[in-house]
């Protein structure tokens, strides 16, 4: 579960509180997903749309990547 780490690291490297809700609300989307059997294509494109979604709030709030 490489994309979990990754959201979950990435939310202990932020200070907006709001992205870090965004970041472990989409990695715990993707445990339970995980746990609901779906396959790792499914997984990775909720990766995918999740990143996608963090990404947006942060322009929106003015941050960077």
């Amino acid at each position: 579960m490489d994309a979990v780490r990754r959201l979950l690291e990435n939310a202990l490297d932020v200070t907006d509180e709001q992205r870090v809700r965004a970041d472990i609300e989409a990695a715990l989307e993707l445990l339970a997903a995980s746990e609901a059997g779906r396959t790792e294509a499914a997984t990775a494109d909720e990766a995918g749309a999740a990143a996608d979604g963090g990404r947006e709030a942060r322009e929106r709030t003015g941050e960077s990547d």
